[in-house]
């Protein structure tokens, strides 16, 4: 909205839609719920986790589009789809406004669950592999922004990172969930 950009919304709700469809696909019915699940921090973890995670989805939705329209201008190659998309400057800048936000709120995710889970799970450890997958993830994006800020990284390679961060948390938040344990489980 701050921008004026609003041809970029299909690419994000597409995303959403396919992300949304995936996880309604492996939901699992509840009987008994889990006293943990009733506290109000729980509430602010969790709300802050996806705020995060979603600012990330938007950084990599706008890093593939960056990467792809940079590619088809190296190539002097245009469709009239990338007639609708912003300009490579703009398309940046939302990706590495999403990617602080979303480092924000991964951080504060982060510091919930440092002070809290601890009193409230009696299995709490730090060695949790969704709390390490966080922390990598966090650490990758937050080293995009110290690197940008210190001039140290070009823009097409801040949107690489976006990109392929965005598939790398995608990746780790499904085989952690799948395949390994962790005190996350309530059920």
């Amino acid at each position: 909205i701050k921008t004026g950009v609003m041809d970029t919304g299909f690419f994000i709700l597409v995303i959403a839609l396919v992300l949304q469809v995936i996880s309604s696909i492996f939901i699992i019915e509840i009987t008994e719920i889990n006293p943990v699940l009733k506290n109000w921090l729980l509430g602010f973890h969790v709300s802050f986790a996806l705020i995060g995670y979603s600012a990330i989805t938007i950084a990599g939705i706008y890093g593939f589009l960056y990467l792809m329209l940079y590619h088809n201008l190296k190539k002097n190659q245009f469709g009239s789809f990338y007639k609708k998309l912003p300009s490579l400057q703009l398309m940046e800048k939302l990706s590495y406004n999403a990617i602080v936000f979303g480092c924000i709120f991964l951080a504060m995710t982060l510091v919930i669950g440092f002070v809290w889970l601890p009193k409230a799970i009696k299995d709490f450890s730090y060695t949790d592999p969704k709390l390490i997958s966080t922390i990598v993830i966090w650490l990758i994006y937050t080293m995009v922004i110290i690197s940008k800020r210190t001039g140290r990284m070009q823009s097409k390679t801040v949107m690489t990172i976006a990109f392929y961060g965005f598939i790398f948390a995608i990746f780790s938040v499904a085989v952690v969930n799948i395949f390994l344990t962790s005190f996350h489980r309530f059920y």
